[in-house]
């Protein structure tokens, strides 16, 4: 189930940084050849699901797992995605998914790819202790 979760977080998070692209890059509905509303849709889609699937399968301690397992992993997803759209949208970060920025007013620092990849990995490597150690 933790897998799971970590899945939903990231589909969310992907939504969340292309709707960011879009408003960061002021293009609104010329951003894309499709509706932007998707993007939005989705989004909030998603995360009415997560909430309502946790209590179904009543499962917190794998939901708690996912939440720590993800949190690292945040990053890497949501900056990657968000310099990729940009990168469609108005070319502001010609290497998408591996650039960095150097305009953000984000109160964290902005990392590059490779800090990005081992804060990945390090939530990876969570989920595997989860499933290794305490999931049994």
């Amino acid at each position: 189930m933790t897998v799971l979760w970590v899945f939903l977080f990231i589909i969310t998070i992907t939504l969340r940084a292309m709707e960011q692209a879009v408003m960061w890059s002021k293009t609104g509905a010329e951003a894309f050849k499709w509706n932007e509303h998707i993007l939005m849709i989705l989004s909030r889609g998603m995360i009415i699901l997560m909430p309502l699937l946790a209590f179904f399968a009543q499962s917190v301690l794998s939901y708690v797992a996912a939440v720590i397992a993800f949190l690292p992993m945040f990053f890497f997803v949501h900056n990657g995605v968000y310099y990729e759209t940009r990168k469609h949208i108005d070319g502001a970060y010609p290497k998408g998914f591996f650039d960095k920025s150097t305009s953000s007013s984000a109160k964290l620092p902005t990392l590059s790819f490779i800090p990005r990849l081992l804060l990945f990995l390090l939530g990876v490597a969570l989920i595997f202790i989860y499933y290794l150690f305490i999931k049994n």
